[in-house]
């Protein structure tokens, strides 16, 4: 399908338009960039104390970390960071991804998985709201999720910079300047993909968006 896709895209987009809606939508980094090795899986937040397989999520566009905060008007509740200090990051080290049927071992690139925050409820899904963004809080695991970017079935390393991928809506999760709401979106977004047909023409833009989600290893 990736090349089928380039192909039918190589006389209307050039690789450096293509290559910039890659690198826009792989917005995220797990981790520090100072880190090294793999990205573990947990099955639970589990103890406070305990920090193994728990990770800082910061996006590269906005260069805050993602984290949990109380929302008052009907978004799920999520926001930024004031800052990404040091500090700030030890502080917000709180996600972890779960490998489907509660496998042990890293995280590979494109395999299912649950991604956490905190306590109960801790994961993330796909959930429709009529404010903000489309998402909520689960007990239970939701393998909706996937870690894009690399090579298919290798192991996802901290300070990758990496796309995060809902399977339900089919896109990926991205920084988005919202008016209500904690600041994340889809590329689906009117004003999102008005950025995007600012450098590609609109009558490429669906074309050109398929080939970027095939680059990040998406089978359409």
């Amino acid at each position: 399908m990736k090349s089928q896709m380039s192909n039918n895209i190589a006389n209307e987009v050039t690789k450096e338009e293509l290559n910039e809606l890659v690198d826009g939508l792989k917005q995220w980094r797990i981790g520090l960039a100072s880190e090294t090795g793999p990205i573990l899986s947990r099955k639970n937040f589990g103890n406070e104390s305990d920090s193994t397989a728990k990770y800082q999520l910061k996006n590269l566009q906005f260069k805050r970390f993602l984290q949990w905060e109380k929302e008052i008007i009907g978004s799920i509740n999520l926001g930024w960071t004031d800052d990404s200090t040091v500090k700030t990051a030890e502080r917000v080290d709180r996600w972890f991804f779960t490998r489907d049927k509660g496998k042990d071992g890293p995280i590979q690139y494109g395999e299912l998985i649950a991604i956490g925050n905190g306590k109960d409820p801790s994961f993330l899904d796909h959930k429709h709201r009529p404010v903000g963004i489309d998402m909520g809080f689960s007990s239970a695991p939701v393998y909706e999720w996937q870690i894009l970017g690399g090579k298919l079935k290798e192991p996802v390393k901290a300070g990758d910079h990496v796309a995060i991928y809902n399977t339900e809506i089919k896109q990926p999760l991205i920084f988005f300047d919202r008016n209500v709401g904690g600041d994340i979106g889809w590329p689906t977004s009117e004003r999102w993909e008005k950025q995007a047909i600012d450098y590609l023409s609109g009558n490429i833009w669906k074309i050109a968006k398929a080939a970027a989600l095939a680059e990040l290893g998406v089978v359409l």
